[in-house]
C-alpha cells in the first residue's frame, strides 16, 4: 500500500484504487474506469469522478511535469512549494546532508523579478484551476447529514480537494507578501498575509469538521512510538508547515532553524538514542551559540519536547479579505 503517514485525507481512495488495479488481472481498466467503479455507491458519484480526474490532471501537470528554473538555475516544480518545510529540512539542504525535500526558493530569499516572471504565474494558474473544483465539491455537500457513512466519504474526498486549493492560495499569499516586504510595499505585504491567513483559517475549519482522532492529532510530548513527540496527524491537522512559512514572512524571521520540529537524536538513532547522545547534542547547541559561523544552526541541534512549537493564533485578522474563490469555501 501507499506510504501515507501524516496525512489524514483520502488515503482510503488511493489504497482502494491501487488494490483494484493490482487485482484486476487481465482486465484493462483506465484510471477513470477504476474511479467510477469505486465511487459508484456514493452520492453525486459521477460529479465526484470528474472532480478527482480533473484534480489529478492538474496535479500531474503542475507538480510533476511543469519543470521550471529556480533563481539559481536549478530545475523545480510546484511540488517544492506545496510541500511543507521546517528547520531540519533547511539545515539538511544547506549542508547537503540527507536531503529529502524538493528544492524550493525560500520566501526570505525570493527575487521579485523572478517571482513575477516565473513563480507567480504558475501559482495563479494553479489557483484558477483548483478553486472551481473546490467550489463544486462544496456545493455537492449541501444538505448532507451528520452520520451517513457514504456522505462522510464524500466529505473526506472534498476536504482533500478544498485544502489543496487553499494551500495554493496560501503559498501565493506568503510569497506575494515576501516580495512586497523587499520593496517595502506595505499595502501588498498586508494583503498577501491576509490572503494567507484567510486560507489557513478556512483550511483549519475544514479539518476540524472531519472530527479526526484526537489521539492522532494531539501533541504528546513523548517521542513514542515514533521518533516524534506528537500524534502522526498533528502537523497536518495543525497546519504547522503553512503557519511556519506565514510566521517567517510576517515576523521577518531569519533563523533557518525557526520552529525546528524534529530532534536529530530522536530521529537519527535507534530507540531515540542513549542519554549521552542527547546530552552531547544539548552541549553542542551551546557551543554553536558561541561560534559566529555556526550560531544560526544551533536551533537545529534539538527539537521541542514538552510543549509544541509556538504558533500564532488562528483568529482571522481584521484585515483578512479572502478572495472570492476562498470565500466560497468558508
Amino acid at each position: 500500500l501507499n506510504f501515507e503517514s501524516g496525512w489524514p485525507i483520502g488515503s482510503w481512495l488511493s489504497n482502494t484504487i491501487q488494490a483494484v488495479a493490482a487485482w484486476s488481472s487481465a482486465e484493462n481498466f483506465g484510471f477513470q474506469d477504476i474511479l467510477s467503479r469505486i465511487l459508484a455507491p456514493l452520492p453525486n458519484a459521477s460529479a465526484l469522478v470528474q472532480i478527482v480526474v480533473s484534480l489529478t490532471g492538474v496535479q500531474n501537470q503542475t507538480l510533476v511535469f511543469d519543470s521550471f528554473q529556480g533563481q539559481a538555475g536549478e530545475p523545480q516544480t510546484l511540488m517544492a512549494y506545496m510541500a511543507g518545510n521546517e528547520g531540519m529540512n533547511e539545515a539538511q539542504e544547506a549542508w547537503n546532508v540527507v536531503v529529502v525535500q524538493p528544492k524550493r526558493t525560500h520566501p526570505r530569499e525570493v527575487d521579485p523579478a523572478w517571482f513575477k516572471a516565473t513563480l507567480e504565474p504558475r501559482l495563479q494558474r494553479l489557483i484558477d484551476a483548483t478553486s472551481p473544483l473546490a467550489s463544486h465539491c462544496q456545493a455537492l455537500q449541501e444538505g448532507f447529514g451528520a452520520d451517513d457513512d457514504s456522505e462522510n466519504l464524500v466529505r473526506d474526498l472534498c476536504a482533500g480537494v478544498q485544502v489543496f486549493a487553499l494551500r495554493a492560495q496560501q503559498v501565493h499569499g506568503v510569497y506575494r507578501a515576501a516580495v512586497a516586504h523587499k520593496s517595502q510595499d506595505v499595502t501588498v505585504f498586508e494583503d498577501g498575509l491576509s490572503r494567507s491567513q484567510a486560507a489557513i483559517v478556512t483550511a483549519a475549519k475544514i479539518l476540524g469538521s472531519l472530527n479526526l482522532d484526537v489521539n492522532a492529532t494531539r501533541w504528546t510530548g513523548i517521542a513514542s512510538p515514533t521518533a516524534y513527540p506528537f500524534g502522526y496527524l498533528w502537523a497536518a491537522n495543525s497546519l504547522f508547515f503553512w503557519r511556519r512559512d506565514h510566521q517567517i514572512v510576517a515576523h521577518s524571521v531569519t533563523d533557518p532553524c525557526y520552529l525546528n520540529l524534529y530532534d536529530p537524536i530522536e530521529v537519527g538513532l535507534a530507540e531515540g538514542g542513549a542519554d549521552i547522545w542527547k546530552y552531547l547534542a544539548k552541549y553542542g547547541k551551546h557551543i554553536f551559540d558561541h561560534m559566529p559561523w555556526l550560531r544560526k544552526w544551533s536551533g537545529c541541534m534539538s527539537g521541542p519536547k514538552g510543549d509544541p512549537p509556538p504558533l500564532d493564533p488562528l483568529e482571522e485578522s481584521n484585515e483578512a479579505k479572502p478572495s472570492s474563490q476562498t470565500a466560497l469555501l468558508i
